[in-house]
């Protein structure tokens, strides 16, 4: 007979297990992100071979950081980011700024429902938040 509880249990700690490790994986990678950039000058002068010295400005890229990423890590890296609770819309339209691509005509009600069911989100008088602020 299946101990229906046994497997509960071990799948939340398999869960929580995956969870850590993604978050380190995700943590190393915003660290190496955050590390390359600080080497790319804005404006400013570069060395280049034989000792020259040149001025040189760089050019700026559009920034989009929720580009190509699912609608679950795109909210969890901006509300990081933005460090405080926002609401639905409010994130909606840092997505959408950010890089991230919908078709969807009410894109905040999509962010809505999908963070709705992952837990590592909390909504509060329409303000999402990271469900591990609280800890």
């Amino acid at each position: 007979m299946v101990d229906y509880k046994e497997v509960l249990t071990d799948l939340h700690r398999r869960k929580a297990q995956l969870k850590r490790e993604y978050d380190d994986e995700i943590k190393q990678i915003d660290e190496a992100i955050l590390a390359i950039r600080k080497m790319i000058p804005k404006e400013g002068v570069m060395h280049f071979g034989g000792g020259h010295v040149s001025q040189v400005t760089a050019v700026q890229k559009p920034q989009t950081p929720y580009a190509g990423l699912t609608v679950r890590e795109a909210a969890y890296r901006c509300l990081e980011a933005h460090g405080k609770p926002m609401k639905s819309k409010e994130l909606a339209d840092a997505l959408i700024a950010g890089g991230f691509h919908s078709d969807a005509k009410l894109f905040r009600a999509t962010v809505y429902s999908i963070l709705a069911k992952d837990d590592r989100f909390t909504v509060k008088d329409g303000m999402w938040s990271l469900a591990e602020w609280k800890k």
